[in-house]
């Protein structure tokens, strides 16, 4: 047989695989966020996934310190990239396995909500100067497993649903404080949390928590 039918041949058997594999869409919801995945269904036990997360929350608070009141305002948000393989293990049941490059992060902004008297001194709110703090994930890539059930992208329906519960290795988070003005001084001291300390306390949340609910739709089936 020449090259040029060996190719021939090898692509009309691709074409025709990928013309009878089971393709489509996974939009998702949970407690990682909003996204979709890209499904392609290699065979009954074994589906591959790769798609993204995001997830956005903005809040606002105050902190009490002595005489001064900090106005605080942050946001959690999350924007990752994820790829996954899911085991089919007995009927409806599945494993889960992936990697997620990226997570959820966390920025905290805060300034005097009042003027500061020291005897008979007043300093102006807007001189006190401002505190930060930012905390993310120590690792890029997050390991994630979990178990589901359901079976997507399997052929018999245009459309699935899967119920999955798992969680994502975060392996500790690193907390940055950084302030400015008046605020300098007590970036390290215990009444507005040492970063030392706050980074002991992160490196014990070591697991972040799925639960997640997965729309599977048929492309190709």
């Amino acid at each position: 047989m020449s090259k040029q039918k060996l190719l021939l041949a090898l692509a009309a058997s691709f074409v025709l695989n990928f013309a009878s594999a089971q393709f489509g869409i996974i939009p998702k919801a949970s407690t990682y966020g909003f996204g979709a995945d890209v499904g392609y269904r290699l065979n009954d036990k074994l589906l591959i996934k790769a798609g993204y997360d995001s997830f956005s929350f903005d809040f606002d608070t105050t902190l009490d310190q002595e005489s001064v009141s900090v106005g605080l305002n942050g946001a959690i948000e999350n924007a990752s990239l994820g790829a996954y393989v899911d085991l089919q293990l007995l009927g409806k049941l599945y494993l889960s396995a992936g990697i997620i490059d990226g997570g959820l992060s966390a920025a905290v902004n805060g300034s005097s909500l009042n003027d500061y008297q020291w005897g008979d001194v007043t300093i102006p709110s807007s001189q006190l100067g401002t505190l930060s703090f930012n905390v993310a994930p120590k690792n890029s890539l997050l390991p994630y497993v979990g178990l589901g059930l359901g079976k997507l992208l399997n052929g018999e329906k245009t459309i699935n649903f899967a119920l999955e519960v798992g969680a994502i290795n975060l392996g500790g988070s690193n907390v940055d404080v950084a302030a400015t003005g008046a605020f300098a001084p007590s970036a390290s001291n215990s009444a507005f949390y040492q970063q030392e300390n706050l980074n002991a306390i992160f490196d014990l949340l070591q697991w972040y928590p799925i639960v997640k609910f997965n729309l599977a739709i048929n492309l190709i089936k």
